[in-house]
């Protein structure tokens, strides 16, 4: 079955097709801003059921998330909310040159021009190097929007996050104020400090050819994890997906055979994952 119903030469440099069709709002002192969206046909749960999805580092400035949310919203009748989390995001443009969408992408490529290449991008990307490093500030304001909607009277919270929003997860996971019932962790970073702490029904999709999650990584995830589904029955499970880079879950080359295979079955599970919590 296929997630999003458009065709794999629509998506251009990662970027998915079509016009969200949700609500933005502005950031306000008590509130964190972002983009909201509702089945639209009915809901479930009394309208008190929400996913929140956690963008990449480059936040609301690419509409995949947006356009990813129209795509639960439906299938699991629920609002939809993608936090605003990242203030000031670098622009994704400023890495398609040394970030590849597939395993292979510059595998021709001479080596200097490689370099080249990186050069002009710590040119360019400087700047946002506080971003990347930084994260206490973004995780308060992830924490702060999942409480907003704890406010606003939503009883069930789910949440799937991306790149650097799965990596946001682990810390709200391991908090001792989670409230998140489920989660779905797509690239992020490995934390194994916080591991210890998650105590939540998870999914973990790593792509096998990860900068930053190596399989020595996930081979620890594997064993302090797999120990809580020995001990406590903990629902837990890690997909390493095969021939995959860092990001395909949310900005897929879809041309790429594996990287499609992986967007959609990531996207379905998350999708059969959150069905099976969503009253509980």
């Amino acid at each position: 079955m296929s997630f999003l119903s458009f065709s794999p030469c629509c998506v251009k440099g990662g970027i998915l097709p079509g016009v969200p069709r949700g609500d933005y709002d502005t950031s306000t002192l008590k509130k964190v801003g972002g983009y909201h969206v509702n089945s639209s046909d009915g809901m479930i749960g009394d309208g008190k059921v929400a996913l929140v999805i956690f963008a990449d580092i480059f936040g609301l400035q690419v509409p995949n998330c947006q356009i990813l949310a129209d795509g639960f919203s439906d299938e699991l009748k629920c609002h939809v909310f993608v936090p605003d989390y990242i203030p000031n995001p670098p622009p994704n443009s400023a890495f398609t040159q040394v970030a590849k969408t597939f395993p292979e992408e510059y595998a021709n490529r001479p080596w200097y021009i490689s370099l080249i290449e990186w050069i002009k991008t710590i040119f360019k990307a400087w700047k946002w190097i506080p971003t990347f490093l930084f994260q206490g500030n973004q995780i308060r304001l992830a924490q702060a929007a999942v409480d907003n909607l704890i406010t606003e009277g939503y009883t069930t919270i789910m949440s799937i996050g991306y790149c650097r929003g799965a990596t946001i997860l682990e810390y709200l996971l391991s908090s001792s104020s989670n409230v998140i019932q489920c989660a779905v962790l797509c690239h992020p970073e490995p934390k194994p400090r916080l591991y210890n702490h998650i105590n939540r029904p998870t999914i973990w999709n790593i792509p096998d050819h990860d900068t930053f999650f190596k399989s020595n990584e996930v081979d620890i995830l594997k064993r302090i994890m797999g120990k809580k589904v020995k001990d406590q029955g903990l629902e837990f499970e890690c997909f390493v997906h095969k021939d995959t880079v860092h990001g395909f879950a949310n900005r897929p080359t879809l041309d790429h055979e594996a990287t499609k295979i992986a967007f959609e079955k990531v996207n379905n599970d998350a999708i059969e994952f959150f069905k099976r919590h969503l009253l509980q």
